[in-house]
């Protein structure tokens, strides 16, 4: 039987697999992110999607990882809140909230 612990282990190699493949889109990726961190008080990925626009890698996971990196760098941090996403193609489901570390 599978534990939460090996779930989010599976999880956490499934994102930074995406991270691999996204190359260059990584940096643009973080840059998409500061800027909307910089101008907001709080954000999804939804308004970092809008940013990038049609600069998309093709595992959409590889933001996740550039969320997570920017959270361990000390960058912006998860409010513990989550908001319906706007995104037809994530149907709706909750995204976390982040918000810019000053």
């Amino acid at each position: 039987m599978s534990t939460l612990f090996d779930a989010e282990e599976a999880r956490d190699r499934a994102v930074a697999r995406a991270a691999l493949g996204a190359g260059d889109w990584i940096v643009r990726a973080r840059d998409a992110v500061q800027l909307v961190a910089l101008a907001r008080f709080d954000f999804t990925s939804d308004e970092v999607w809008d940013t990038l626009g049609a600069d998309r890698p093709d595992e959409p996971r590889a933001l996740g990882s550039v969320m997570k990196a920017m959270a361990r760098d000390g960058l912006i941090r998860p409010t513990g809140e989550y908001r319906k996403s706007a995104r037809v193609d994530c149907h709706a489901r909750p995204v976390a909230v982040w918000r810019v570390v000053l």
